[in-house]
């Protein structure tokens, strides 16, 4: 999990997971596409496992309508990562094909 070349980069999500661990937080979302597998051979022992949701599948899940999130939350969610507004806009869920 830790990039020799950049040792910082995934610090807020390794603390995170520590946090998940030790309280007993099942899931995780999280904007890394590999992070599964490392959790697995890493943290999960069978015990307060934690699964990983990467956020754009939350939002193409609410997108889609298989949960009841609103855009205005999804746009939120993607915009606290740190992600380009126009991004979602444009490509994510683009405007022209929302009521909200």
């Amino acid at each position: 999990m830790i990039d020799p070349h950049r040792p910082n980069k995934n610090k807020g999500e390794t603390c995170s997971l520590a946090y998940a661990k030790a309280t007993g937080i099942p899931v995780f979302a999280t904007d890394e596409v590999n992070l599964q597998p490392i959790i697995d051979s890493q943290l999960n022992t069978g015990i307060d496992d934690i699964t990983c949701i990467r956020i754009v599948d939350i939002i193409r899940k609410a997108y889609d309508g298989e949960i009841d999130v609103s855009r205005k939350i999804c746009k939120a969610l993607w915009l606290v990562t740190g992600k380009k507004k126009e991004i979602f806009d444009k490509e994510i869920w683009p405007l022209e094909n929302t009521d909200t």
